[in-house]
């Protein structure tokens, strides 16, 4: 086959951290470049944001009464 052909799309599968983010993570593989924000291929259960609601704000790992201390 010759010229442009469609984009496959990864399947995808929400996953939720502990914080409650929500994260798309591909079912098979590591393939996320196509799926919506935030995405990853390697989920980590302790990760949120750094502003709750705030996804420019960026994220961080682990709770935020750690950082009150």
């Amino acid at each position: 086959m010759t010229g442009f052909q469609e984009e496959r799309k990864a399947p995808m599968e929400i996953f939720f951290t502990e914080s409650g983010l929500a994260l798309w993570v591909p079912k098979v593989g590591d393939q996320s470049w196509d799926s919506k924000l935030p995405s990853t291929p390697y989920p980590n259960k302790d990760l949120r944001l750094r502003v709750p609601g705030d996804l420019s704000s960026g994220f961080v790992r682990g709770s935020s009464e750690a950082e009150d201390r």
